[in-house]
């Protein structure tokens, strides 16, 4: 078992539900779908709003000359801030809008320029003007969402720790990387890098495994991995790890609104008094530890329900 990971998020969860290890509607699988969800819904906008670097990463977009709409990685939660950087090396910050904000001001909406406005549309930034030099791009600032809860004993769904790492290995500009096992074979498949400390970093994400050369070694494109990888961190399939995404203060919580969900049908009184606790902890770390530490303001990302232009 590795510290504050699942296995221990959830004997906490067990011990103060009360919930028994041969729980026929809560087994380990429930828990952790459930643990992913209490995430997703409570944790992440508190990390979101807190405006702290907490999961945050930066994609650079290619700009297509006129082309209006550039779609965000897939693993967006909430944008952070859009630059413009131009090919000459200026660099401007995007504002965004509104689809009615451009309508009121009677926006020429297929203008050909340099972008100063951008509004979001489904999962997509769409810039106004429209790029006028494909040799420029779009920097998005985001918050990465959190992986999917996974059982490091899974047999599906992999996670392992890494135990050594061997720069190119076995040719210049790939690495191989060891474990204790692996168990099968993984040629083809894409991985998460997940960092063993806190907030537990999805350091890098989508990273496809060139080979499988043993049972316990697998080797990657050195330019995939990560720069501060190192033995100790984990490596998961791809969407899940083996650690809440979020900093360790924020583990107890989790494991309380866990315990909450299970127990409020039976014992609506102590649902009650765990969700208080995981309150008022959640409320002295946004004070104490999460208050925000940098400028900017969060953008989240529209709903479908926004109309296109």
């Amino acid at each position: 078992m590795a510290l504050n990971d699942t296995t221990e998020l959830i004997s906490l969860a067990r011990l103060r539900g009360s919930i028994p290890s041969n729980s026929p509607d809560w087994n380990l699988s429930a828990l952790l779908a459930q643990a992913s969800r209490e995430l997703l819904s409570t944790h992440l906008p508190m990390l979101v709003a807190a405006r702290g670097e907490y999961l945050v990463k930066t994609v650079d977009l290619p700009c297509v000359q006129g082309q209006r709409a550039y779609r965000l990685p897939a693993r967006c939660a909430a944008v952070r801030g859009v630059q413009y950087l131009q090919a000459d090396g200026g660099v401007r910050t995007l504002e965004e809008a509104t689809p009615m904000d451009l309508s009121d001001a009677e926006v020429n909406l297929n203008r050909i320029g340099t972008p100063i406005r951008y509004v979001f549309t489904e999962h997509s930034l769409e810039l106004f003007p429209l790029p006028q030099n494909a040799a420029d791009s779009i920097r998005v600032k985001y918050h990465v969402r959190p992986s999917r809860l996974i059982d490091t004993a899974n047999a599906t769904t992999f996670s392992r720790a890494i135990t050594g790492i061997s720069p190119n290995t076995p040719v210049a500009g790939q690495t191989r990387l060891t474990f204790a096992t692996l168990g099968s074979s993984f040629t083809g498949v894409t991985v998460d890098f997940v960092k063993a400390t806190s907030p537990f970093d999805i350091m890098a994400f989508d990273v496809p495994v060139v080979s499988a050369p043993s049972g316990t070694q697998l080797d990657f494109a050195s330019a995939n991995l990560p720069a501060d990888l190192a033995v100790g961190d984990w490596w998961s399939t791809s969407n899940y790890s083996p650690f809440p995404n979020m900093p360790v203060e924020l583990h107890e919580p989790l494991a309380l609104r866990l315990a909450a969900a299970v127990v409020t049908a039976k014992d609506p009184k102590l649902a009650r008094n765990l969700e208080a606790e995981a309150d008022a902890k959640e409320k002295r770390l946004l004070v104490g530890i999460l208050a925000p530490r940098s400028k900017g303001n969060v953008k989240r990302l529209v709903g479908r329900d926004w109309r296109r232009l």
